[in-house]
């Protein structure tokens, strides 16, 4: 049983990865495009696992911009507290879903593709929860894709008191921010109009194209931290990273960079005196 549930995880991994319409026809509407964001676009210190597809131009990580917005305010939360959102999963095309429910058909862990998965409207995300001083993922009920009873939130003997506390911290804070938690994954939250996005089958390749154009990444919006959360993280400089497609040669440089220097044509940001590394 274990070794079927990694396999499922695998394979989501390696699905996510590629493009999807590989498994067949997707949407091709600008305006559909148009709907999902990537979540680098609003808030660059949210962090995010290893499962995304990430290219010169996108995180890979994608989902409805109202769900995007509401993240960026979870996560000003929690930097007060010297926490960190990272997310595992977000918006995943229906060709994916059906790939995973053949893996996996339990319905309390894989959505049924003949409704759609929450993740494939873009307003479902499974996350997590780090440390900003060292980048340690805190302790949870359970790993993350742990289809057994550990991983459900009203698990009586859960491991630990910290693991306890650190999940219902997360749950209680993107509840106030408008997410719903999912009974049998302690990691899983749906965007609580989520019922309103149609279910998409947009592949990755098409949303990458469709963003290369976006500059710059965000870094959200200016943060408040405490007394302790501000002694338990080091200080360090921001380095501010802009993305851009550019037929010139790739400029990596830790030094201030001109508007000549960037890109012709391109309008450079404001705080000209930031860190800045482009790429194409």
């Amino acid at each position: 049983m274990i070794r079927k549930q990694w396999i499922v995880v695998f394979i989501g991994i390696m699905l996510t990865a590629i493009p999807s319409n590989i498994f067949g026809a997707s949407q091709d509407s600008t305006s559909t495009l148009a709907e999902l964001v990537d979540i680098k676009r609003i808030n660059s210190r949210i962090q995010l696992g290893h499962g995304f597809r990430r290219t010169p131009n996108s995180s890979g990580c994608y989902m409805r911009e109202a769900v995007a917005q509401k993240l960026d305010c979870v996560q000003q939360e929690l930097e007060q507290m010297g926490y960190s959102l990272k997310i595992e999963s977000a918006y995943r095309p229906l060709s994916v879903q059906k790939q995973l429910w053949k893996a996996f058909p339990d319905s309390r862990y894989v959505a049924n593709p003949t409704h759609g998965s929450r993740h494939n409207r873009g307003a479902a995300v499974d996350v997590r929860l780090v440390r900003i001083s060292d980048g340690q993922d805190l302790e949870m009920p359970s790993r993350m894709a742990d289809f057994t009873d550990r991983a459900h939130r009203d698990y009586e003997r859960m491991t630990t008191e910290e693991s306890k506390k650190n999940c219902k911290l997360l749950e209680l804070i993107m509840e106030k921010h408008g997410f719903k938690g999912l009974r049998t994954e302690w990691w899983h939250f749906d965007c609580l109009d989520w019922a309103n996005y149609p279910v998409l089958d947009v592949s990755f390749h098409e949303l990458e194209k469709a963003h290369t154009d976006v500059l710059p990444m965000s870094t959200g919006s200016p943060v408040k931290m405490s007394p302790k959360a501000k002694r338990s993280t080091k200080n360090k400089t921001v380095k501010h990273t802009y993305k851009m497609r550019s037929k010139t040669k790739i400029i990596k440089t830790r030094r201030r960079v001109t508007p000549r220097e960037a890109t012709p044509n391109k309008a450079v940001p404001s705080k000209a005196t930031s860190k800045i590394t482009l790429t194409h």
